[in-house]
């Protein structure tokens, strides 16, 4: 059975995490996240996300990115 979430939460999820994250590699001195880092986080989450049937794999497919440049 898979749970309806829409990509507005993800996001927001992602987002936090993201927040918690960055104070984390502050408090301990790391470097910030690149904006690579979090176009895998992204991809890495949503993976997570199917593999624990929270979303589609049409959901995956259709969902862009938010953090991928492109220079079209």
């Amino acid at each position: 059975m898979t749970l309806s979430i829409t990509k507005r939460e993800v996001l927001s999820q992602v987002k936090y995490n993201l927040k918690v994250e960055s104070m984390r590699r502050k408090n301990i001195g790391q470097k910030p996240m690149s904006k690579l880092d979090k176009v895998f986080y992204w991809s890495d989450f949503t993976e997570s996300l199917y593999r624990d049937q929270i979303i589609t794999e049409s959901q995956i497919r259709r969902w862009s990115n938010p953090y991928e440049f492109r220079n079209y």
